[in-house]
């Protein structure tokens, strides 16, 4: 088998005969041709392949014409050896929906019930920014803005403990996540800045830190 014979089998062989796929390597098919050993070789990840060995002299084996513009004859050659169709392969099985997951009983206490503040509460306006600071005496839910009437619900909010130059503590309810603002003494009026202490999950005034007494030895 000469080279100009491997290269019209390579050319007869280009195309899969059964699937249509031209590709070669990656899994999808082989190609293996010895002109020295007068043997090529073919196959496809569909399970067709075809062999053929050179039965007459080096130099005198038949050609092979392949028209331009028509697809190559898909009959196999005299030597060629074609696998018959194996058995389709079972299609998989579709993996239902997950069903949604239920939200316990608890849950939705814990969810629907509205947080409710009391006493000296810092809120911030979600509309204008607006801040105010004021005594609750009685329990809310809902915040309406003195500025621009704008409605809110109060989610959790965080403690504020300040401490004036005048000798006056405070202890608020606020909704500002900022790490550092300032609440207005409820005395004199005069601002107090606060920050955010990460390990007490607070804020508290800047420079200070709660004070928490220990309990004493009992004798």
């Amino acid at each position: 088998m000469n080279i100009k014979d491997s290269i019209k089998l390579m050319e007869l062989y280009a195309v899969c005969p059964r699937c249509g796929c031209e590709v070669i390597g990656n899994g999808k098919g082989t190609l293996e041709c010895d002109t020295a050993a007068g043997s090529f070789r073919r196959t496809c990840s569909c399970g067709w392949y075809v062999e053929v060995q050179e039965g007459v002299v080096a130099g005198q084996a038949p050609e092979v014409e392949v028209p331009a513009d028509e697809e190559p004859d898909s009959e196999p050659m005299p030597d060629e050896k074609v696998e018959p169709d194996s058995e389709p392969e079972p299609l998989p099985v579709p993996i239902s929906e997950p069903k949604p997951v239920q939200t316990l009983k608890a849950d939705k206490k814990k969810v629907d019930k509205p947080v409710e503040w009391r006493g000296f509460v810092h809120i911030r306006c979600e509309a204008c920014h607006k801040e105010a600071t004021f005594c609750l005496r009685a329990p809310i839910t809902q915040y309406t803005c003195r500025n621009c009437n704008h409605k809110m619900e109060l989610r959790k909010p965080y403690l504020a403990y300040t401490r004036c130059e005048c000798g006056q503590a405070g202890r608020y309810l606020t909704n500002i996540p900022d790490y550092t603002f300032d609440i207005p003494c409820a005395t004199c009026g005069s601002p107090n800045t606060v920050t955010y202490h990460r390990g007490k999950d607070c804020y508290v005034p800047v420079g200070h830190a709660p004070k928490h007494g220990r309990a004493k030895k009992k004798k």
